[in-house]
């Protein structure tokens, strides 16, 4: 699975931003409006980026006329698979907890406690649950679980999140993210890879990607 190409993209959108704001800097709150106005930009062009891959692989398997030795078509760009998953957040919480995660405990996110707010929107998670691990001291850090309607949303998640940390790396906390499909699973960056092992080997359990 291919990355789509949004960074150059949202890093315009974000100068542009910037520019009209008339500022350089911002308060967290000033971040937070601008990667809402990032996220959506990104939408917009990942469905235009969708959209020159279609056009890209049909001209790439069109002969070009009055020519009998066309060269061979170069494939088209690889896409998200189509394959859902059709378990909440906070049900992959708990299986998560039932298959010997130190999962202490879990909290199912609605539009009243959504830190992002994003769900239920136009392109965000259908369903979030964050928990709390304990084998981390630190109790502000938590790791989540994010379910899209499609496995294309969580590619365009994830491209945002990691466009976030590069560009506000003082509010956006280090972590570790894996995508399966349409599900997006982000561990807090106090974690070790192994215990990132560890949490990606689950929920490919969870999912039935594994034994």
């Amino acid at each position: 699975m291919k990355p789509h190409r949004l960074f150059p993209a949202c890093t315009v959108a974000l100068t542009a931003v910037l520019g009209l704001t008339g500022c350089a800097y911002g308060t967290k709150s000033d971040v937070r409006s601008l990667q809402a106005n990032i996220d959506t930009l990104s939408r917009q062009v990942y469905v235009l980026e969708q959209k020159v891959q279609k056009l890209e692989a049909a001209a790439a398997t069109t002969p070009a006329p009055q020519r009998q030795n066309a060269a061979t078509p170069v494939p088209a760009p690889g896409t998200a698979s189509d394959r859902v998953y059709r378990m909440t957040a906070d049900e992959i919480c708990s299986a998560l907890m039932k298959n010997g995660m130190p999962l202490i405990s879990f909290t199912r996110c609605t539009t009243a406690n959504d830190p992002d707010g994003l769900l239920g929107t136009n392109g965000g998670y259908k369903s979030r649950a964050d928990f709390r691990d304990r084998d981390i001291a630190d109790p502000e850090a938590m790791g989540t679980v994010e379910v899209y309607d499609s496995a294309e949303a969580a590619q365009l998640r994830m491209s945002a999140l990691a466009f976030h940390r590069v560009q506000a790396p003082e509010f956006v906390p280090e972590e570790q993210a894996f995508v399966y499909d349409n599900v997006v699973l982000r561990l807090p960056g106090a974690f070790t890879a192994e215990q990132g092992m560890r949490y990606e080997d689950a929920l490919r359990k969870v999912l039935g990607l594994l034994g």
